[in-house]
């Protein structure tokens, strides 16, 4: 059986709970079986809060998955929300390369993304003016294309930067 990384109240316990029902469905494992393996795969305050459980009061996996997932509640990150990223902004003297990876990795963090607030975001906080130009002149239609249009103002940021870097060093 493969291995899986030990739950330490780190993690969100629903993404542990699915990595371990899919590995354990891999191997064509029975409820029996699931709740008995399940604690091999716990550390620490997880394993503790395990040994103290009472298997009698126990009737299925699902329900030492409900009762896991309620103890360790609070690991379970927020819900990232479009005003969320609304706060991201731009340093003053960021690379845009930053900015964008900074502002797509909270983007996909958002379970329903309206494309056209995330555009406007990102046009708003952007410190790169011809990036701002071009979203203004030619908007994008989808998350997809204003990620296209980020990575190719990247390359052009890159591309001055290297020659401004090469021009000092002359």
């Amino acid at each position: 059986m493969s291995s899986l990384d030990k739950y330490d109240e780190t993690e969100d316990p629903r993404s542990h709970l699915a990595i371990f029902r899919t590995t354990m469905q891999l191997h064509n494992v029975n409820n029996f079986v699931l709740y008995g393996v399940f604690s091999s795969t716990l550390t620490s305050l997880a394993q503790k809060w395990y040994q103290r459980l009472s298997s009698s009061s126990i009737n299925s996996f699902n329900q030492l998955a409900m009762l896991f997932k309620y103890k360790f509640i609070t690991c379970i990150p927020h819900k990232k929300l479009l005003s969320d990223l609304q706060k991201i902004r731009q340093g003053e003297s960021e690379p845009l390369w930053s900015f964008i990876s900074r502002f797509n990795t909270k983007a996909i963090q958002i379970k329903e993304l309206n494309h056209k607030i995330a555009c406007e975001a990102l046009k708003k906080e952007t410190h790169n003016i011809n990036f701002m130009d071009s979203l203004v002149k030619n908007p994008t239609v989808t998350y997809q294309q204003l990620m296209d249009k980020a990575q190719k103002y990247i390359r052009l940021d890159d591309e001055v930067q290297t020659l401004k870097d090469d021009k000092r060093t002359s």
